[in-house]
């Protein structure tokens, strides 16, 4: 922290008297610009097809395509492919499981050296290894996936509207309820508070769900409903496969300021939490402030 000036023992003149404010106004707005999220590096969102993509380098190799999940612990995993194609050494990964509550199963860890986004490396890593990814390079396969924990020191922002992700140190500003809201960590993702028909359930922020509102199969009878559920076939971690059902809201989904009305509503007993998507987040600039835990979202204002 710098240490700021030492101010007069005595104050002699009207003039000594305006420069010290002015001093101190000057260190007050410099503490300010501090605290403001300073971008240290950026790098595109790619969208093909329902996955949303980043580059980064392993081991100085590479790029590799990877998916962004904010709904997955762990820093970040990857697939039998990438294991092979850099011969990474393997570790007991321990046990993984999808959040739906049943039984999961025992896995690799692979050992990184680094993964680099941008300028900004991230190094000495375990990384759960899970699927056996693409058996040749082809345009939208991924080689991993990268969780929220990887970002856990910075201020990472996913803005879908101009494609690009950002990581940033500095903060949010305090939460207002409005556009920047608390969350706290449940294995490993962030929950906000959110309002459901009127009905006021903490629900999971997932960038890896490519729809839009999942909730547990429980709620069904819970929330207003504007018909019956409906099939809607099946939904799967990587781990089990639900069935899946669908009904609209009777009412607004409403998170801060956001209101969006009568959504299409997802039931399966493959989530424990409201969960909310990406065809939800899609249309702002997220931002997380891991550090401060804080979340902000910010729609892009569109000329008429």
């Amino acid at each position: 922290m710098r240490a700021s000036p030492r101010p007069p023992t005595f104050v002699t003149s009207v003039h000594a008297t305006a420069m010290l404010l002015v001093l101190l106004a000057h260190s007050s707005l410099a503490q300010d610009t501090r605290n403001e999220p300073r971008v240290i590096t950026q790098i595109p969102l790619q969208t093909s097809g329902s996955r949303v993509t980043v580059d980064a380098s392993v081991n100085g190799q590479g790029p590799f395509a990877f998916g962004l999940d904010t709904g997955a612990s762990g820093a970040a995993w990857v697939t039998r492919a990438l294991v092979e194609k850099l011969n990474l050494p393997l570790v007991d990964g321990g046990v993984i499981s999808d959040g739906s509550g049943m039984k999961g199963r025992r896995a690799d860890g692979a050992r990184i050296r680094s993964i680099a986004l941008g300028t900004l490396s991230f190094n000495q890593l375990t990384a759960t290894v899970l699927g056996e990814g693409p058996a040749q390079e082809r345009e939208g396969e991924v080689y991993g996936t990268l969780g929220f924990e990887l970002f856990r020191d910075y201020v990472v922002t996913l803005d879908y509207p101009a494609q690009q992700l950002r990581i940033a140190i500095g903060q949010l500003p305090a939460a207002d309820g409005k556009q920047v809201l608390n969350y706290r960590l449940d294995h490993g993702s962030p929950h906000i508070p959110v309002e459901i028909g009127g009905i006021v359930l903490e629900a999971s922020i997932d960038s890896g769900n490519i729809g839009g509102i999942l909730l547990p199969l429980s709620l069904s009878n819970k929330v207003p409903l504007r018909a019956p559920l409906q099939r809607a076939g099946k939904v799967a971690s990587a781990l089990n496969e639900f069935d899946l059902y669908r009904a609209e809201l009777d009412g607004d989904l409403r998170i801060g300021e956001i209101a969006i009305s009568r959504p299409l509503l997802f039931f399966s007993d493959l989530v424990q939490a409201p969960n909310v998507g990406r065809g939800v987040i899609r249309s702002f600039a997220v931002t997380f402030d891991q550090p401060h835990m804080r979340v902000q979202f910010i729609r892009p204002h569109t000329e008429k």
